[in-house]
Order: structure tokens, then C-alpha cells, then sequence
């Protein structure tokens, strides 16, 4: 779960309830149906959510966001014919982040 709150810099509340997707359905056809004004107002009055919770972390974004510019690189690399760009930055690039992540 730390990695869905670490990408977007969000803190993520772990649910209580163990059909989240269907809940959800339900409140949006709450509120389609005139039962409750908005999302957040019947979040509050369905969602319970346990005591833990995760907080983004810095430290992991930027690492995250090094390697998702050398994802698209590699992807555009693969995926598009007329790529002729050089990727001879990208094994220096992953050593270094793994560098910063282990200290290795």
C-alpha cells in the first residue's frame, strides 16, 4: 500500500469494509439517486476505515519518478518506429538509483 500513497504524494486510508469496489458502486448510485449530495458526504456517513493508514514518502517519489522517465524511454524506445534515440544512459541511471536506494 506505501507505493499507492508514495506515486501521487497521497495519504491512503485502508478500509474497513471488505467489498470496497462494490460499496463504492453503491454510493455513486446513492448519489445518482438523490440520496446523498456528493461522494465525500457519503463517505462519511458509510466508510469505515482501520487504524493504519499510510503517508507518502518523499524519498520514495523521486526514486519512482527516476524510474518511470526510464520506463518511457525504454517504452517509446520499443513502441515507436521512428525512435532514434541513444539509451546508453539507461543501465548508469538504474545502477544509480539502486546506488541510492541501497547504498550499494
Amino acid at each position: 500500500m506505501q507505493i499507492h500513497s508514495d506515486i501521487p504524494g497521497r495519504e491512503i486510508k485502508v478500509s474497513n469494509l471488505a467489498n470496497t469496489s462494490v460499496v463504492g458502486s453503491a454510493i455513486l448510485g446513492a448519489i445518482a439517486g438523490g440520496y446523498f449530495k456528493s461522494v465525500q458526504q457519503a463517505q462519511q456517513k458509510i466508510c469505515r476505515f482501520q487504524k493504519n493508514f499510510y503517508l507518502p514518502r518523499e524519498e520514495n517519489k523521486i526514486i519512482y519518478e527516476k524510474l518511470y522517465q526510464i520506463y518511457k524511454q525504454l517504452h517509446d524506445s520499443f513502441g515507436t518506429p521512428d525512435y532514434n534515440k541513444r539509451l546508453y544512459n539507461v543501465m548508469k541511471d538504474l545502477l544509480e538509483i539502486k546506488k541510492q536506494v541501497y547504498g550499494k
